[in-house]
């Protein structure tokens, strides 16, 4: 009768990968083949798994290990089943009542953050709207003086007509871009 990779680590108490990768360590002899993508694994195979995993050292003890706590969730299930057919309601509705209780004190923890971070929110909130204010503040006499320069800035394009005729009448002298730059005269 073959079985399967995942019937073996379960026997083993193995993961299936870790009987997969124990398959491609055998030699080709006594690899098991695949049939329809799994591994149909012979006696000959499982005897062969079962010498590599147990000629380990370290599987031996891991081996002993996993028995042993395989035992103890067989009994910690046998165990809890019994608890279950014989628990007196009156226990199970005190169990219930102390998770209740549990319950509510993690939701008032959680009201109470709530609580903190919208506090923390509007703080926040506050402050950024403060400090717009005060940009806004900041930027008002930048816009004065800006608006105040504004008028000398219209009294220069409406000069008078003499201005304009001696300015037309003054020789024009055109500065090398480097003289305009540095600002020397000849």
């Amino acid at each position: 009768m073959s079985k399967s990779a995942k019937q073996i680590a379960d026997e083993l108490s193995i993961s299936r990968q870790r009987v997969q990768q124990i398959i491609r360590q055998l030699p080709a002899s006594k690899r098991p083949q695949k049939a329809s993508g799994r591994y149909a694994i012979n006696a000959i195979s499982e005897d062969a798994i079962k010498s590599v995993f147990y000629g380990n050292p370290a599987n031996q003890s891991k081996e002993q290990g996993n028995a042993s706590s395989v035992k103890k969730r067989q009994e910690d299930a046998t165990e809890s089943e019994s608890h279950s057919e014989t628990a007196d309601p009156s226990a199970v509705i005190s169990v219930l009542k102390e998770q209740l209780k549990a319950s509510t004190s993690q939701l008032s923890a959680k009201d109470e953050q709530i609580k903190e971070l919208h506090r923390l929110l509007d703080q926040s909130q506050q402050l950024q709207l403060m400090a717009e204010h005060k940009l806004k503040q900041l930027e008002a006499p930048k816009n004065e003086l800006e608006s105040a320069a504004e008028p000398t800035a219209d009294k220069i394009h409406t000069r008078s007509p003499e201005a304009l005729r001696a300015a037309e009448s003054a020789p024009e002298q055109r500065l090398s871009f480097w003289r305009r730059l540095f600002g020397r005269q000849k």
